[in-house]
């Protein structure tokens, strides 16, 4: 909580870097986010690869039906109440290829993860191919994938930096080569700094600002007024319950039943209930059993850290590279790896995506979308956490010397 409140002597201070208001309870976009977070609690078992499940379909009927993605799909003006950060995130319907995906450009190219989620680097000697999925670190292999990995990921594949940084001709011409200053120690170094600068600004947020109720909360004032619609205590809720497709509620209701008849080693589940009380709950299901963080919701801490080091890493490396890997007969051909039905490997599918090379800038763009929305997928946070955390606004303007899809 104090980490929102310090002072840096490089950049904007923590509080200097803000955000606008979440949506509000009564508000037809948290009608949208809460019924994503819903269908990904229902979904969350089906692999990326094979999202022509029918759930999924019905995800994006549902979805489809609410009044903020219906915005967009109806065209004409848009109401006029809406702020300008609203406008700004509107979505137009979903298919199949893009439901629960990220904004950012390259998210919808490719697979549904990144590059940088799946691959590995060369390692020493070229011992390792890419597509093992390790990081050498020295004599030691790893497969975790996170900013770091994928910055030596590029930095094994000798992706250029960008035209922009010195020291980057022939010796004879700069009279030095880039290392600890404008080479690989410096951006290993910059992509691991700007997370702290991150999580200080969003903490500011986070705590001293917003204070938003996270989706499991939200989830359990909906459960409330279920069984107490006439309760004053929860009388806001009912717009937002009675906008909500019933259906859905009715899906999630059975899924908890099924859940709530299993153990947790030797101990029912259903010992959490009373004698009689129903274990068909309409509560958010979690991927984590202790639930959610114990703090407020809005920004999101995974999503600012992912913008942040996402950005210096496009900032440093040549950006527009296209992803490209030797084959048998030595030729750079483009990839695009998913993981193999069973998990236990990768396999190439870039004919499915027409054989069109992914870039540096999609694929980190991304793994950005890939880390801040998955904490999504787990329940704890909503769309708009990701969305407007991923950015950087500077006086509550837009200060991104881009699109407004640029992240920090």
């Amino acid at each position: 909580m104090a980490a929102g409140n310090t002072y840096d002597l490089e950049g904007p201070d923590a509080h200097a870097v803000t955000m606008p208001p979440p949506p509000a309870l009564d508000s037809k976009e948290l009608v949208y986010e809460i019924s994503e977070s819903y269908w990904m609690a229902l979904v969350r078992d089906v692999p990326f690869t094979r999202f022509d499940d029918d759930v999924v379909r019905d995800a994006v009927r549902s979805l489809n039906q609410t009044e903020w993605i219906r915005f967009l799909a109806k065209g004409g003006p848009l109401p006029p109440s809406l702020s300008d950060a609203q406008r700004k995130r509107l979505r137009k319907p979903f298919t199949i290829d893009t439901v629960f995906r990220g904004v950012t450009k390259g998210d919808l190219e490719g697979p549904y993860l990144s590059q940088f989620m799946l691959i590995g680097n060369s390692g020493i000697a070229n011992g390792n191919k890419i597509e093992d999925g390790f990081v050498q670190y020295g004599a030691h292999r790893v497969d975790q994938k996170a900013y770091l990995n994928a910055c030596l990921i590029l930095l094994g594949m000798k992706v250029p930096f960008d035209k922009g940084l010195p020291f980057q001709l022939d010796d004879d011409v700069d009279k030095q080569q880039t290392f600890a200053t404008f080479g690989g120690p410096h951006i290993l170094s910059l992509v691991t700094e700007v997370a702290t600068r991150a999580l200080k600004a969003v903490r500011f947020q986070k705590y001293n600002v917003h204070r938003r109720l996270r989706p499991e909360a939200v989830g359990g004032l909906i459960e409330y007024y279920h069984n107490n619609p006439d309760s004053e205590i929860v009388a806001g809720v009912k717009p937002l319950y009675e906008a909500l497709d019933k259906d859905m509620l009715n899906r999630v209701s059975m899924h908890n039943e099924s859940q709530n008849k299993l153990c947790d080693g030797d101990v029912p589940r259903m010992s959490d209930f009373e004698d009689g009380e129903s274990s068909a709950t309409r509560l958010l299901p979690m991927a984590f059993p202790e639930g959610s963080p114990m703090h407020p919701s809005y920004g999101a801490g995974h999503a600012a850290v992912a913008g942040a080091c996402v950005t210096v890493l496009k900032a440093f490396f040549d950006h527009g590279y296209e992803l490209r890997m030797p084959d048998e007969n030595g030729n750079m051909v483009p990839f695009a790896f998913v993981p193999t039905r069973d998990g236990q490997s990768l396999k190439n599918v870039i004919s499915e995506y027409g054989n069109k090379p992914l870039t540096v800038e999609g694929e980190l763009n991304k793994v950005c979308s890939n880390i801040s929305i998955g904490r999504n997928w787990a329940g704890v946070h909503y769309f708009t956490d990701y969305r407007e955390s991923i950015t950087r606004r500077k006086d509550c303007d837009w200060n991104l010397g881009g699109t407004e899809t640029d992240i920090w």
